[in-house]
């Protein structure tokens, strides 16, 4: 358990669990809109494309795309410190929920959606 409070009204501590759904849900929000934003610029662009987003320079180079993968790749790296330091052991199947990719993704530019 943690020391801090999750809302206002609510004793106790925030659970490891909770932690998690929070960080995997701000991750998945985050990555939808670096794909929202990279597909303005470049319009037939999936979610693998933004795995590696220098092989497109016209959005690597942009600076709002920029800023919102450094965004994302924070709240990566804090979800990787949690996870190393409190392994998720006891939560059955955890896996950080994810946008469809590759053969999943539509070609047809709609917009992404969870696995």
């Amino acid at each position: 358990m943690w020391g801090f409070a999750m809302e206002e009204g609510r004793e106790g501590e925030i659970t490891l669990e909770e932690t998690l759904q929070l960080l995997d849900g701000m991750i998945v929000h985050q990555r939808e809109k670096c794909l929202r934003i990279a597909r303005r610029i470049v319009p037939h662009l999936t979610p693998d494309d933004l795995m590696n987003p220098f092989d497109w320079p016209e959005v690597a180079e942009n600076p709002q795309f920029a800023w919102e993968d450094g965004q994302l790749a924070g709240l990566q790296s804090a979800h990787a410190a949690i996870c190393a330091r409190f392994p998720p052991a006891g939560l059955k199947n955890y896996e950080v929920r994810r946008l469809k990719t590759g053969a999943e993704a539509s070609e047809a530019n709609e917009p992404p959606q969870e696995a």
